[in-house]
C-alpha cells in the first residue's frame, strides 16, 4: 500500500518539474575524442546505428563511442579523394552514403565499405563537369542530384554512369536541393539566382520550373546566401539565409523574411539560419549565428518567442560554440549538434529535473520540505508541504493554497477536490478544495503520522501509517469521531 503512495508520489513530482523549462545540458566530443577536425558540418545514421559526420578535414564514423576517420592520406587505394567534405547523403535503400567533397563526388558503398569517386573527365560530356561539390540529394526516383560550385545542378544515371546537366538559368553555385512531400524539387543558389521549384511529371521528367527571389529587408540587396530548405510539418517551405529566415506565402507565391523587429534579439542570433530539425516531440530545433533556438513555430521565431540555448564560458555544460552548422536527430531521440568547434550531443532523457523556487520565494525564501503532490479535478497539480500548507499550480507557477500550520506528512485525494492529508500527529486534515475549508478527523493514531493510503471504492478509504497499522474511514461521514473505522 506505501509503495504505491511512493508510485504515485513520483509521477506527480516529474510533472509538477517538467511543466517548467529545463537547464539542458550538452556533452562535447571534439579532436582530442578522436575527431577529425573540430568543424562538423554534416550528419547523418546508416541502419547499422553508425553516425556519420563531415567536417572541414574528413569524414568520421561514430559508435556513440569512437570515432574512426576516413582520410585522403589513409593508405592504400581505397580511400576519399578530398578531406573537406561539403555535404553528405544516405541512400538508406541501397545503403549507399554520398559524399560532396572541394575534389569530386564520392560514393561509400556501407556494406562493403568500397570508395568511388567521381571526377571530371576531359572529352567524355556525360562525366560531372565541376568537381567541387556544394549539395545532394536521392530523390523518390533513387536519381542523385548533385549541386556543384560554378556548372549548376547535375542528374547522376547510377545504372548508366551518366550525368546530365539541368539546365536552370543562373543557377551557377548550387548550395542546396531539398524534394517536397508532393514531390516538387526545389534547388537554393544566391546571387544571380535564388530559389527554383522543380515540377516533375509522374516518370521523374521536368515539367516546370518557377524561379523566385529574396527580398532583404532594409536592403537593395537579393538573393542573399542560402542555407537550407526545409518542408515543416504543416507542408509550408522555409528558407535559411545569411540574412534571416524566409517563408512561402502560398497566396502570394513569393517568399517573405520573418523579420525580427526586436532589436536586441536580432542583433543577440545574429542573421544566419544554417540548419533545422524537428525533434520527436514535434517542436523545432535551429541553429543560428548566435546558438540554438527551440520553438513550436518557426513563424514564432521572428516574435521573439523560442528558447535560446548557447555557449557560456564559465559553463562546461553549455552549447560548446553559438555557430550551428548541422542538427540531426537519431533513431533514439538524441540531438547531435554540428559546431565550428566539435560536436555536441543533447540527450532529453537525462535533463528531466530542473529546481523550481516558486514556493521559496512565499516562505522567506528557504526551501520547502515538500511531502507530496496530489492532482486537481480541473487538472492542476497539489503540493503538499510539511509547515506551510498547500500550494498550487498556476500556470507556470507554484503559488500558496491553504496555509494552516498543520504538520503534513502525506496527501491523497480520490476525485480532485476533497484532499485527505495525513498528519504527523497521527489525525486526518480533509480540505475541501471547491469551498477552501478543511475539517481535522481523529482516526485512532497517537503517535505515529499518517503515510499512506488506499481507495477500497463504495466511499471506503484505507488509511496506514508505518507504526500503527491500518484503518478503513468512511469517505460520506460528515462526523469525524463517528466515521466506521476498523483497525487492521
Amino acid at each position: 500500500m506505501k509503495y504505491r503512495f511512493i508510485i504515485l508520489s513520483l509521477c506527480l513530482m516529474l510533472f509538477f518539474l517538467r511543466s517548467y523549462s529545463q537547464n539542458i545540458k550538452f556533452e562535447h566530443y571534439n579532436e582530442n575524442g578522436g575527431l577529425s577536425h573540430n568543424s562538423v558540418r554534416h550528419i547523418v545514421q546508416d541502419k547499422h546505428g553508425f553516425l556519420w559526420l563531415g567536417t572541414f578535414s574528413g569524414l568520421n564514423r561514430f559508435d556513440g563511442y569512437e570515432f574512426k576517420s576516413f582520410l585522403s592520406s589513409s593508405e592504400g587505394n581505397n580511400k576519399i579523394n578530398n578531406n573537406d567534405i561539403t555535404a553528405l547523403e544516405l541512400d538508406e535503400v541501397s545503403n549507399h552514403l554520398w559524399i560532396g567533397t572541394r575534389k569530386g563526388l564520392t560514393l561509400l558503398e556501407l556494406d562493403t565499405y568500397k570508395f568511388t569517386t567521381f571526377l571530371t573527365e576531359k572529352g567524355n560530356p556525360n562525366s560531372l563537369q565541376d568537381e567541387e561539390i556544394r549539395s545532394i540529394y536521392v530523390d523518390k526516383y533513387k536519381r542523385v542530384w548533385v549541386g556543384t560550385k560554378d556548372q549548376g545542378v547535375f542528374l547522376f544515371h547510377f545504372e548508366e554512369n551518366r550525368f546530365e546537366k539541368i539546365e536552370l538559368t543562373g543557377f551557377n553555385y548550387v548550395k542546396e536541393i531539398f524534394e517536397d512531400s508532393s514531390g516538387n524539387t526545389w534547388v537554393g543558389s544566391y546571387g544571380t539566382a535564388s530559389v527554383a521549384k522543380i515540377n516533375l511529371d509522374v516518370s521523374g521528367n521536368i515539367k516546370q520550373v518557377t524561379s523566385y527571389k529574396l527580398n532583404i529587408p532594409n536592403s537593395l540587396e537579393v538573393n542573399p546566401y542560402l542555407n537550407f530548405i526545409y518542408e515543416d510539418a504543416k507542408r509550408d517551405i522555409f528558407i535559411g539565409t545569411r540574412k534571416g529566415l524566409y517563408k512561402l506565402n502560398k497566396k502570394l507565391n513569393e517568399f517573405e523574411n520573418l523579420y525580427i523587429e526586436n532589436n536586441g534579439i536580432r542583433d543577440a542570433l545574429g542573421p544566419y539560419f544554417l540548419t533545422v530539425a524537428q525533434a520527436p516531440d514535434g517542436k523545432y530545433w535551429v541553429g543560428t549565428l548566435g546558438g540554438l533556438l527551440v520553438c513550436d513555430q518557426l513563424e514564432d521565431i521572428s516574435k521573439g518567442d523560442f528558447k535560446r540555448y548557447y555557449s557560456v564560458l564559465t559553463d562546461q555544460t553549455s552549447l560548446v560554440d553559438n555557430l550551428v552548422s548541422a542538427l540531426y536527430f537519431d533513431a533514439s531521440g538524441i540531438l547531435w549538434i554540428g559546431t565550428e568547434d566539435g560536436l555536441d550531443k543533447y540527450d532529453p532523457f537525462e535533463n528531466q529535473f530542473n529546481l523550481n523556487k516558486d514556493i521559496s520565494r512565499f516562505i522567506g525564501n528557504q526551501a520547502p520540505r515538500v511531502r507530496g503532490f496530489a492532482r486537481t479535478y480541473n487538472d492542476k497539480v497539489m503540493v503538499a508541504t510539511r509547515h506551510n500548507g498547500l500550494f498550487i499550480s498556476d500556470g507556470d507557477h507554484f503559488i500558496p493554497l491553504y496555509n494552516n500550520q498543520k504538520d503534513i506528512a502525506s496527501i491523497y485525494s480520490i476525485d480532485g477536490r476533497i484532499f485527505y492529508c495525513g498528519l504527523w500527529n497521527g489525525k486526518l486534515l480533509a480540505y475541501n478544495y471547491i469551498t477552501n475549508k478543511s475539517r481535522e478527523i481523529d482516526i485512532g493514531f497517537e503517535k505515529s503520522p499518517v503515510s499512506a493510503f488506499e481507495n477500497l471504492g463504495e466511499n471506503k478509504l484505507m488509511v496506514g501509517s508505518f507504526g500503527e497499522g491500518a484503518v478503513i474511514l468512511d469517505t460520506k461521514s460528515r462526523d469525524g469521531k463517528s466515521s466506521k473505522m476498523a483497525l487492521l
